[in-house]
């Protein structure tokens, strides 16, 4: 079942599309000046509601932050935690998209091939960069590749790589139960202090 409305945040109105499913926890996210909550189906519109009007300013803020990484403005761009100027890369506006691709995925390519060795993997892992709408990584088990969210290459090496041991635990527990963050914390121990800077748009 699918409905929209509407809420108000700091005197803006915004959409909400709402999606009601068979299943325990709702869900939120914000992109393009609009909400989309997953919720179980007996949720009513009013708790949805109260529970954006708590979450939402945070979904807001997040999103800024993330667009705080790239300023046309002021010239630069955050790449692997630094602040470099545009007039060091020297590129057109259409190659600068190509360029970070080119970047993270050289990266990546890399270090996934060496994490795996270290975490002893021995599925042989094909490599993507792409945009990604809500994650920042994903294993596909049917085609055996690791896929990787564009926007990482702002961040640290070190947060790309939780990102990595993430995915690659994945190759042995494809999901998040206990034993899956047992093992990507004995090969990540600082795994959470990451994720949650990869969340807030803390670059280093």
């Amino acid at each position: 079942m699918e409905k929209e409305l509407s809420i108000v945040i700091d005197e803006k109105e915004y959409k909400v599309h709402v999606t009601k499913k068979s299943q325990r926890n709702m869900y939120f996210r914000y992109r393009d000046d609009m909400f989309f909550v997953t919720t179980p189906r007996l949720v009513s519109d009013k708790k949805i509601l109260e529970s954006l009007k708590v979450y939402g300013p945070r979904l807001i803020k997040r999103s800024k932050k993330a667009t705080e990484l790239i300023s046309f403005e002021e010239n630069y761009v955050y790449i692997f935690g630094d602040k470099i100027p545009f007039s060091e890369i020297n590129l057109t506006f259409e190659e600068f998209g190509e360029y970070l691709k080119d970047i993270l995925l050289n990266y990546v390519k890399v270090r996934a091939v060496e994490l795996a060795q270290e975490m002893n993997v021995k599925t042989n892992y094909k490599v993507r960069v792409r945009m990604m709408k809500s994650r920042h990584g994903s294993n596909s088990r049917k085609t055996h590749t690791l896929t990787f969210q564009l926007s990482l290459v702002h961040y640290s090496k070190e947060i790309i790589d939780s990102v990595i041991y993430h995915e690659l635990a994945h190759d042995f527990y494809f999901d998040h139960s206990a034993n899956f963050y047992k093992l990507l914390l004995s090969y990540c121990p600082n795994y959470f202090k990451l994720k949650a800077k990869l969340r807030k748009g803390i670059v280093q």
